[in-house]
């Protein structure tokens, strides 16, 4: 439903349709993933129904992992896992 609270347990999230996001790091990190999360994924257009908002999770998460810089590591996190690999 348009307008409605989305309650996000960061534990659950991998089990939505297969996608996930593992946290590494400190509590910090995980808070900034979550309020990046609500404010550019879940609460960024209204939703007519949840499994709308679970398809769009899809396409947060490439866009964030792969697409979006990050000040704080000064990369995406995919590029910043390929230096940490030494690739």
């Amino acid at each position: 439903m348009p307008g409605e609270i989305l309650h996000i347990d960061i534990k659950k999230l991998a089990k939505i349709d297969g996608v996930g996001h593992r946290m590494h790091g400190d509590r910090r990190q995980a808070e900034r993933f979550i309020r990046t999360s609500l404010e550019e994924w879940a609460y960024a257009q209204p939703y007519e129904h949840s499994s709308q908002r679970s398809y769009m999770l899809k396409h947060f998460l490439d866009f964030y992992n792969n697409h979006r810089h990050h000040h704080g590591i000064n990369a995406t996190p995919a590029r910043r896992c390929e230096q940490r690999l030494g690739r």
